[in-house]
């Protein structure tokens, strides 16, 4: 990534972090704008994360994407946990306790029987390689093509085969 492109994913962690997530007020579309914006925040934090690794790789000083990664992570756990009080219907310092217990939020949603998907969790993460291999039954994508266990055996016949 180049100097710019850095300074302006900066530059939008920062609009992000001066807009608050909207009060619930009860109606839907409140509530859809927050996880919305929740899912902004979300991708803010990954952009300053990727930041943050290409100013490491490039061997350039990388304090203070840092401290923006730090800073877009420590806001976007704060959104979560207002929105995660919100839909379990209990007190953010509720959450914040479980939290700070070590809970992931995955076992919270569970704990207050929440879908974990409807809050970001609890599903796989899109793997680019996996549309490479679409269609194709698991196990067969491995080993050469070859069926879990098929790809040993061909290998000691082969071995076999060969060695004379």
């Amino acid at each position: 990534m180049n100097q710019k492109h850095c300074l302006l994913v900066m530059a939008f962690a920062g609009v992000l972090s001066l807009a608050p997530l909207p009060a619930f007020s009860g109606n839907l579309s409140n509530f859809s704008d927050a996880l919305e914006q929740l899912a902004d925040m979300t991708r803010a934090a990954d952009r300053a994360h990727d930041a943050l690794n290409d100013a490491m790789q490039g061997g350039r000083d990388y304090s203070r994407y840092d401290r923006d990664w730090r800073n877009a992570e420590s806001r976007l756990e704060r959104a979560r946990i207002r929105t995660m009080a919100h839909i379990a219907g209990v007190s953010e310092s509720r959450i914040r306790s479980l939290r700070d217990d070590g809970y992931s939020w995955e076992r919270i949603a569970r704990k207050y029987k929440v879908d974990p998907r409807r809050f970001g969790y609890g599903q796989s993460r899109y793997d680019h390689d996996r549309d490479k291999w679409k269609g194709v039954p698991p196990g067969l994508a491995k080993k050469g093509g070859l069926p879990p266990g098929q790809a040993k055996k061909f290998k000691e016949h082969h071995d076999k085969k060969h060695r004379d």
